[in-house]
């Protein structure tokens, strides 16, 4: 959700205090409407329809919540993980309160950017990855429509899902630095 709070501030304060923009595996709307079109929902990168996002939540707010399952984490990370990494990201998203992570995740999901993000004018690396649970073409998307923006798309091996930062610590921070110091 970073980048959403990035498009969020940016949303309310323009170029105040911002030089650099990175965006990595965010779409533009998680969520759409079911009347998009298949072309609308492949632009937004669109991963929880309706449905999927009801499933989501609806257990999380429940009297007795279920949180998330260790399959959660199975959806973001390659199979180079242990089981320990697994659990500790499960633990991890259940130190937050499973109504209000059902909250933020509907909030979240039901916003729509695709107006903002032409009108970024900073200078902005796009990071994704084939193997991610966000779309690549959506990334692609984003990257299409702010003007000098930098699209990069890390494959499958070495550590192309979404967790990356995690699978390929070196190539992803060589990355960031590199765009930090660009001139």
């Amino acid at each position: 959700m970073g980048a959403s709070v990035m498009w969020g501030y940016w949303d309310l304060h323009g170029r105040d205090r911002s030089a650099r923009m990175v965006i990595e595996h965010e779409p533009s709307v998680p969520t759409l409407r079911d009347t998009a079109s298949a072309a609308s929902a492949a632009d937004a990168g669109e991963i929880f329809p309706w449905s999927t996002l009801i499933e989501t939540c609806d257990p999380l707010v429940a009297p007795d919540p279920v949180g998330f399952t260790g399959t959660t984490s199975g959806h973001m990370l390659s199979k180079q993980f242990k089981p320990k990494v697994h659990e500790w990201i499960l633990a991890e998203n259940l130190k937050f309160p499973s109504a209000h992570a059902a909250t933020l995740l509907s909030n979240h999901s039901l916003q729509d950017w695709r107006d903002l993000i032409p009108r970024i004018d900073l200078l902005t690396l796009v990071i994704t990855s084939r193997k991610s649970m966000v779309p690549w073409r959506s990334q692609a998307w984003i990257h299409s429509v702010i003007p000098g923006s930098r699209l990069e798309i890390f494959e499958a091996k070495p550590g192309g899902h979404l967790f990356f930062f995690l699978e390929n610590q070196a190539g992803f921070n060589e990355l960031i630095a590199g765009f930090m110091l660009e001139r």
